[in-house]
């Protein structure tokens, strides 16, 4: 049974006495040894059980030895896995160093001895040791994070992007990461990628943005992306760590649901309230006004042309109000025909009076419903903020304002 603290070489090697001494080492060395003939091979096919090291005798032929070194760091996407090669000469080293750049982590002499495989045992244990924390570590964030190579190859796939994307780290590592993109982006991404190596400029690279990503089931969704450029002097990659942001999505509509009105789109009564609690605790004091409106004889359009058509009224009316104040003015419906218009940095009532009236005056003309014209106007009240007043007493003194003003409506109205 193995151990933990045991250590799983996977030797490839054409000569019996390589696999022999490795063999006589291992109950000193605490190493499990996997020693496969690699003669005339042109592919490797790691074990099932991953190896923690790689160990190629450069006596099965410098181009073999090349190849299989390269298959591992480029075709199997493994940038996990410590390679050490063994040769007789130091030609050979140098021949395999210069062909495949990068891609040894340590070259032992041959014959292979106990004393020169233990002091590079350290540092391999470490090296695994190190990568396996990363590894774990990764597979344990919330984020996906992704790393690629300068084609776009997927190197590497953690936990959260399996789960984000719904492809297997298996299934993912080796394709290109244009498989996570929906069109025009995943026809694009390659030109992404060569502009910035021309350019250096980046556009995506070191620049959190917002883009949109496909999973597995073709659905596509919202996500945070943030691309960095850890390429060094062994390779070129880029890692990118990916949030899933269609759970702010949903939160978002699920707030505008709660402070909003679903008939007006207006802001509701509830975020009303929140909006002049606001502004009561604003530094410079009682720096707002409020403009309570009514809407003239709405029960009487109800019930002459149905609630339909009423609702078509509220909606025209709503509207109309929202465009009648600027922009840093807050408009909500209260409930039924009244509603609500927060004048910030307006705190003189007499401005605020004259700001009502015309209001009234551009909202009140008749709203067509198909080919209904329905005659309509509003009443507002008008209220500004005093220093130490609640909000809910200045909408009050708005609300009396407004009736007041209804009933001057009236009055002038013809018998």
């Amino acid at each position: 049974m193995q151990s933990k603290s045991d250590f799983v070489v996977h030797l490839l090697t054409v000569e019996p006495g390589v696999v022999a001494s490795l063999l006589a080492m291992r109950e000193s060395l605490r190493i499990i040894v996997h020693a496969s003939d690699a003669a005339a091979r042109t592919r490797i096919e790691l074990p099932i059980q991953r190896p923690d090291v790689l160990v190629v005798d450069a006596d099965i032929g410098v181009d073999t030895a090349v190849e299989l070194i390269q298959h591992v760091r480029n075709r199997l996407y493994n940038d996990w896995l410590p390679i050490v090669v063994l040769s007789s000469a130091p030609a050979t080293r140098d021949a395999i160093e210069q062909r495949a750049p990068w891609a040894v982590d340590f070259h032992l002499p041959k014959p292979l001895t106990k004393r020169a495989l233990q002091e590079h045992q350290v540092a391999l244990r470490r090296m695994v040791a190190l990568r396996r924390v990363s590894r774990s570590a990764l597979d344990r964030v919330s984020e996906a994070v992704i790393v690629i190579d300068a084609s776009g190859t997927i190197r590497s796939f953690n936990g959260a992007a399996e789960s984000l994307f719904g492809w297997t780290a298996q299934e993912a590592v080796g394709a290109n990461v244009s498989l996570l993109m929906p069109s025009p982006h995943r026809d694009k991404h390659p030109g992404y990628l060569s502009n910035y190596e021309r350019t250096r400029h980046p556009k995506i690279i070191g620049v959190g943005r917002v883009e949109t990503a496909v999973r597995k089931d073709g659905k596509q969704f919202p996500m945070h992306l943030t691309v960095a450029d850890i390429s060094d002097g062994t390779s070129v990659r880029f890692v990118g760590v990916i949030r899933d942001l269609s759970v702010y999505q949903q939160r978002d509509k699920l707030q505008d649901l709660i402070h909003h009105d679903s008939l007006t789109g207006l802001p509701n009564r509830a975020y009303a309230t929140e909006v002049l609690a606001a502004a009561a605790k604003d530094p410079e004091g009682a720096s707002y006004s409020v403009l309570f409106c009514d809407v003239d004889r709405f029960k009487l359009i109800n019930d002459v042309h149905g609630h339909r058509v009423g609702d078509e009224v509220l909606k025209a009316i709503a509207l109309r109000l929202r465009n009648a104040v600027s922009e840093k003015d807050f408009v909500a419906r209260l409930a039924g025909d009244e509603f609500l218009i927060v004048l910030h940095g307006e705190s003189d009532p007499s401005v605020a009076g004259k700001i009502a009236q015309r209001i009234s005056a551009s909202v009140s003309h008749p709203v067509s419903v198909g080919d209904l014209h329905v005659d309509c106007s509003v009443s507002i009240g008008a209220a500004s903020a005093t220093s130490g007043q609640t909000p809910q007493a200045v909408i009050e003194i708005a609300d009396q304002q407004m009736y007041e003003s209804k009933r001057a409506r009236r009055a002038q109205r013809p018998a």
